[in-house]
């Protein structure tokens, strides 16, 4: 077996000068003019490292344009770029330009801008034009090996490997799959994908791998020069030989419950008894998960440092042979990472529990809380273009209303290195509106952690900022971005520190988590019949008992009314309509109700009886 750091069959390439680029996006920062005099026009720009989806923006500090043009595309020339880039200029609001690119910018390419201030405002000769630039971060990639596992636990010739692509940015799915082969004895072997919508995270299986009587070996190969990267990575992965039981992959699980992973290279048998078959010095009373060639070892409470595991001669396979001699590995349990996590799913909450939100932190100190609403009146725009729980075109139908730093050291809690539960009481932060949607984002800086990281000094410019932004006016709140831009960002990035707590760069674009909540009693269950007709069921989310004399009324796409109906005492009305519902609205007093009817998003019915 090939010797991997620390047991895992990990693959990753990082390039090798180091990847340190500037981000200060979003971040309210002191700009660093050339000439200081252009701080008295100019409030903001987008600058430093971008990535290649990013649009440019210059925030004027005073309006420019009457609020009858905000939205509108500008005809006259504002911005020149060198390496020139097409696209249009838009008004976002009555201080603010923004320049769209037709196409994705290029990876790692730096571009000096010029922005023709004198053509929006009366300046002086020597500010006419103001220039700058920025750079569009380079692109990276890293390759891991999750699991070599076969299709069916008692077949263990015919095998898949599991494992998954990151690219630095948005790299095209089509072109993604073209840069990762894979063979085995000269033959090639196909591979199949599952892309995430931001393009980073590409997760792959290599399909009908041959385990033989003698050990052989899967050649990989990662060809980065597609997607910019001047590097071609070539790797081989081991395949034992059918006789050939033994451990993979050791790595610990550092995630809620944290747990030790064994990985073999056989399914096993999962009614064996483990017991002082594997042991972890000063560790006690280990628990034991069992599935398929994975062993999970859990201790009762969180370990941090370096621990010896044995593995006695003895664990058997699924097929009752049993693994020929032990072994010992060193394994490193680390400090739980900053997180934060809502409980529980859904997007409604009851309304006669109030806006109360529970979640969940560990090793935060605070978080931020940043509550957007989606007003009633637009609801059937905003389900035009999501689900209930989605977060598109916001800026189209919301606002946000408050972002406040909420302390978690004054909680109770006693011990922030563990995940504990908090709750959060939106009529604290807001008045809230029966009807309107909330979308709650919960989010963290790097001055939240809970613990100090050896050889710094504890941050505490970010504590010391005000509590929350007063977005009451419309310059407050245009100027933030807040529908598009990332919350945090540092002037350090670094690639190669991703994944590191105690470096800035961990705290990049989306550690936070987010959910809409609405306030309502009415849960909705709908069917549309091939006679025209509508069914709507309408029940207490409480107690499940049918509610009679709700108004229920459908719409289609275009947000024009189809008809309505009241609830009767089964809690069920019927409404006829000759072109299929869209989306329906329930009433009952101040309580609103919604649900979406798009065929994709129906409940199947093939698999009940």
């Amino acid at each position: 077996m090939k010797n991997f750091k620390k047991i895992g069959i990990v693959i990753a390439f990082l390039s090798i000068a180091v990847i340190t680029y500037y981000a200060t996006l979003g971040k309210k920062t002191t700009l660093n003019f050339k000439n200081p005099a252009f701080a008295e026009h100019i409030a903001s720009y987008t600058a430093g490292v971008v990535n290649s989806n990013s649009a440019i923006r210059i925030i004027l500090t005073s309006d420019a344009i009457d609020a009858n043009l905000v939205g509108s595309e500008v005809s006259q020339k504002l911005f020149e770029f060198s390496p020139g880039i097409n696209g249009k200029t838009i008004w976002l609001d009555t201080r603010t330009l923004e320049f769209q690119p037709d196409q994705r910018l290029d990876n790692g390419k730096t571009y000096d801008v010029s922005f023709l201030l004198s053509r929006v405002k009366e300046v002086s000769r020597d500010l006419a034009t103001f220039e700058y630039s920025f750079q569009v971060m380079p692109q990276n990639f890293e390759l891991t090996i999750e699991n070599i596992r076969p299709y069916e636990k008692t077949q263990l010739t015919r095998q898949k490997i599991e494992g998954h692509l990151i690219t630095a940015d948005f790299s095209d799915s089509e072109i993604t799959e073209s840069i990762l082969s894979a063979s085995q004895d000269g033959n090639s072997l196909m591979i199949s994908w599952n892309h995430t919508t931001d393009g980073r995270q590409h997760q792959f299986t290599v399909e009908d791998v041959t385990r033989k009587e003698t050990g052989s070996q899967v050649n990989l190969s990662v060809n980065g020069n597609l997607i910019g990267v001047d590097h071609v990575l070539d790797e081989v992965v081991e395949i034992p030989a059918l006789s050939d039981f033994k451990v993979m992959n050791v790595r610990v699980d550092q995630s809620t419950n944290q747990h030790v992973v064994l990985q073999f290279s056989d399914p096993l048998s999962e009614t064996q008894n483990l017991r002082g078959l594997i042991r972890i010095t000063d560790i006690p009373d280990l628990d034991y998960e069992i599935r398929d060639n994975e062993i999970k070892i859990y201790p009762p409470v969180r370990q941090t440092g370096t621990k010896v595991l044995t593995l006695e001669a003895g664990i058997r396979n699924i097929l009752n042979y049993r693994m020929a001699s032990g072994n010992s590995f060193d394994v490193e349990f680390e400090r739980q990472k900053p997180q934060v996590r809502i409980t529980g799913k859904g997007s409604i909450l009851p309304a006669t529990n109030g806006l109360i939100l529970p979640f969940e932190a560990v090793n935060l100190k605070a978080v931020d809380v940043e509550v957007i609403k989606i007003y009633e009146e637009n609801i059937l725009q905003f389900l035009q273009t999501n689900s209930l729980d989605g977060g598109s075109e916001l800026r189209r139908v919301a606002r946000p209303m408050i972002k406040k730093k909420i302390s978690l050291e004054n909680s109770g809690v006693a011990d922030l290195s563990k995940w504990s539960r908090f709750t959060l009481d939106l009529a604290e932060l807001i008045n809230s509106e029966p009807g309107a949607i909330y979308r709650i984002k919960i989010g963290f800086k790097r001055a939240y952690l809970a613990y100090e990281c050896e050889g710094e000094t504890a941050l505490t410019e970010d504590l010391d900022e005000p509590a929350s932004d007063d977005w009451s006016s419309p310059s407050g709140y245009e100027s933030s971005y807040w529908d598009s831009y990332d919350d945090y960002y540092y002037d350090d990035y670094n690639w190669q520190e991703r994944d590191n707590p105690c470096h800035s760069s961990f705290y990049v674009a989306n550690k936070g988590v987010e959910r809409n909540i609405i306030a309502s009693d009415l849960g909705l269950l709908a069917k549309r019949g091939s006679d025209g007709s509508t069914l709507v069921v309408v029940n207490d989310i409480k107690t499940n008992a049918p509610i009679q004399g709700v108004n229920v009324e459908v719409y289609d796409f275009q947000q024009q009314l189809l008809g309505s109906a009241t609830t009767g005492t089964d809690g069920t009305a019927t409404i006829v309509s000759s072109i299929s519902p869209f989306a329906i609205i329930a009433k009952s007093g101040s309580q609103k109700g919604y649900m979406r009817m798009v065929d994709g998003e129906s409940l199947s019915l093939s698999n009940l009886t």
